[in-house]
């Protein structure tokens, strides 16, 4: 349980193909996304984001991870990252410059212990791109460029 990466916030938010040009003052202000369901060997993820987008290309994101494993209590975690966005065509590409672990429901996972994991996955890996589609101008779905993920639906506000 230990090993499972709580980084899979930004699989979440990225790159959409879009019938109309997505712009980055489109993307400006809070989305909320999920939950998003990611299977892994022997558990579910499912994911959720409350990211906020400034106009200066800064973002932060919190995430609300619940980890399911046959057999097992549910396991629910948060964690806050920050870093910085920018926006090529429909691809979202958001550089996590920091991650903070918040909490967990699972008494074995400290604070301590969830940092280092946090800061593990970070060295491993600090972009992430996603194609945006908008649906209209309070809603969005995103999927990973890179595959990694499934689609998630996001929401303005």
């Amino acid at each position: 349980m230990r090993r499972i990466a709580f980084l899979p916030v930004l699989l979440l938010l990225g790159a959409c193909a879009t019938t109309a040009p997505i712009d980055a003052t489109s993307v400006v202000g809070r989305w909320r996304c999920g939950p998003t369901t990611l299977h892994g060997s022997g558990f579910d993820v499912a994911v959720s984001t409350d990211s906020t987008y400034q106009a200066d290309r800064r973002f932060q994101t919190v995430t609300r991870s619940v980890i399911t494993r046959p057999g097992h209590a549910p396991v629910t975690t948060q964690d806050r990252a920050e870093g910085t966005w920018s926006l090529t065509g429909d691809v979202l590409r958001t550089t996590v410059q920091r991650v903070t672990f918040l909490s967990s429901s699972d008494p074995g996972i400290s604070v301590g212990e969830g940092q280092r994991l946090q800061d593990a996955q970070l060295k491993r890996r600090a972009v992430y791109e996603t194609r945006l589609q908008r649906i209209d101008a309070a809603h969005w779905t995103t999927s990973p460029v890179d595959g990694g993920g499934d689609r998630a639906s996001c929401t303005r506000g």
